[in-house]
């Protein structure tokens, strides 16, 4: 189950093309998540995400996505091993959708195509991708890319030019 919060979002979200639930199922399924494993994801304001952007990072200034795994992923790409039903949980991820946007016009690109790029970005992360070295940034891109691919065949978003966000970065 994905699961998707925050009140703010209802009013931002107003007038956008493309809800937040149509967008983290399809993400889903073209990530391939098992329906019984959680992810939750929560949609916050600037301040919020730089509030915990500092808490948990040591940095400063809002953010577009960040990732909190429940579980140490040994294999990057598979699902963690868990003794009960109840620790199908990948973990939590927190976008700031005003954030998002700004990279968004600032790149002449769609919201449409940026939201799902950094929930992908962010599912890959609990999925334990990093991009710490160059090698772990490939395998992370490709992770991404192939997901982004299946995204826009399961979502009709063909006509969006959706890219790696680790492709787009210099971490």
């Amino acid at each position: 189950m994905l699961v998707v919060t925050r009140p703010v979002l209802r009013a931002w979200m107003a007038g956008q093309s493309c809800p937040p639930g149509t967008v983290t199922q399809a993400v889903r399924q073209a990530m391939a998540l098992p329906a019984d494993w959680d992810v939750g994801i929560a949609f916050v304001s600037e301040r919020d995400i730089a509030a915990i952007n500092g808490q948990y990072r040591g940095r400063a200034g809002a953010t577009d996505v960040l990732s909190f795994a429940y579980h140490a992923v040994e294999t990057p790409g598979t699902l963690p091993e868990v003794q009960h039903g109840c620790d199908k949980n990948l973990g939590d991820i927190v976008v700031c959708p005003t954030y998002v946007a700004r990279l968004a016009h600032a790149d002449d690109a769609a919201f449409a195509a940026r939201l799902p790029e950094v929930i992908v970005h962010g599912v890959c992360h609990l999925l334990g991708y990093t991009h710490d070295t160059d090698a772990a940034a490939e395998a992370m891109q490709r992770a991404e890319s192939a997901a982004l691919r299946n995204y826009a065949a399961i979502s009709g978003a063909a006509h969006l030019q959706l890219e790696a966000l680790t492709a787009r970065r210099s971490w």
